[in-house]
């Protein structure tokens, strides 16, 4: 059975090698401003030791904890997103340059939080499909 879970951890490092080439996690890190997609990666790597240890039930609980704290950054991001939001009686173009990079930085934060917690659970599920 360890034979499915090294094969995916090969693949998963490799498709994380070619990610890294693409500067895909570096884009992640700056954009999401909560950092709760680096928690989501720390919890996978724990998820993924635990598979290793066929420790099952703790996988399949660290998966779905993963795509919850997904769901959490997503709201947190909506949340920033929403609160830039803010008319002043004098809005000129500084002010609202700061609420369109601040709204960006929410909603950067809400779709990179989804992407991190919905792979990491996929991940882990296939790893512990079955078991």
């Amino acid at each position: 059975m360890k034979a499915r879970t090294t094969l995916l951890a090969v693949i998963a490092i490799a498709l994380f090698g070619a990610a890294w080439q693409q500067g895909w996690p570096q884009l992640i890190w700056e954009g999401d401003l909560t950092k709760i997609s680096a928690l989501i990666g720390v919890v996978f790597t724990v998820g993924y030791i635990l598979a290793f240890l066929e420790k099952w039930d703790a996988v399949k609980f660290i998966s779905v904890q993963i795509l919850k704290l997904g769901l959490i950054g997503t709201l947190i991001g909506i949340s920033i997103a929403v609160q830039s939001l803010v008319v002043e009686e004098t809005m000129n173009h500084e002010n609202i340059k700061e609420m369109m990079i601040l709204m960006a930085g929410g909603l950067k934060t809400a779709l990179y939080t989804t992407i991190v917690g919905a792979f990491g659970n996929i991940w882990l599920s296939m790893t512990s499909y079955g078991r």
